[in-house]
């Protein structure tokens, strides 16, 4: 009887340990957070593109932008917006 609840106590550790680990490989995001206010280099790394091009849409007045000093600070919420803004509509959207 002994030998039976080590079996079994070994077969459930082992079940739990396989659920764990699946539970952990699935619920890990690849997802970085990014602050609803960011730097320059931030922003960036949000929208996928250069500093260069960032820089280029603030000083045409495309992306908004906010100051401090010789600092650049954006807001998460309207760099959604801009790409939203931004959005080409597929053919199957368009009316015949």
């Amino acid at each position: 009887m002994n030998d039976l609840g080590e079996s079994l106590k070994s077969t459930v550790k082992e079940a739990v340990r396989e659920v764990l680990e699946d539970f952990m490989k699935n619920s890990q995001t690849t997802e970085k957070y990014f602050p609803e206010r960011m730097n320059h280099q931030q922003a960036c790394e949000y929208m996928g593109m250069s500093r260069t091009y960032l820089y280029q849409r603030t000083t045409r007045n495309e992306i908004a932008v906010y100051k401090k000093g010789n600092r650049n600070f954006f807001k998460k919420s309207e760099l959604d917006a801009w790409m939203e803004s931004k959005r080409i509509k597929p053919v199957s959207e368009y009316k015949r």
